[in-house]
């Protein structure tokens, strides 16, 4: 598919909007958003999912 002069990509657009995020927050803003997810995860399905999902 052509390009046309201004437009991009989804894939551009995503690569772009990541090291705006990157750089507007720094690392300790990933290890936030990391660390929560992993305790939702860990109320959500409990030690077995993570026992199943290690092996």
């Amino acid at each position: 598919m052509p390009k046309t002069k201004g437009a991009m990509t989804v894939a551009e657009a995503g690569r772009k909007g990541g090291a705006t995020t990157a750089q507007r927050h720094g690392p300790e803003f990933y290890e936030q958003i990391g660390k929560k997810g992993g305790r939702t995860t860990a109320q959500r399905h409990g030690a077995e999912f993570y026992e199943q999902i290690g092996k």
